[in-house]
């Protein structure tokens, strides 16, 4: 987890215990989800996919104004 912690700073990953914090649930809704995150994982239910921009509650892409 700490060249996860390298690769995608924000999310955590080197203080990860297993579970996730309110901090890694918050960068998993800002960024979205890494190659690290299991897909099959109850928390990324609603994520955006791998690559993907982020969406809002409603799907909608994100916008500027």
């Amino acid at each position: 987890l700490r060249d996860a912690d390298r690769r995608h700073p924000g999310f955590g990953f080197a203080e990860s215990k297993g579970y996730p914090s309110p901090a890694h649930r918050a960068a998993l809704a800002e960024r979205g989800a890494t190659t690290y995150h299991r897909r099959t994982w109850s928390f990324m239910h609603g994520l955006p996919a791998i690559g993907e921009p982020p969406r809002d509650r409603h799907g909608a892409p994100p916008r500027l104004f």
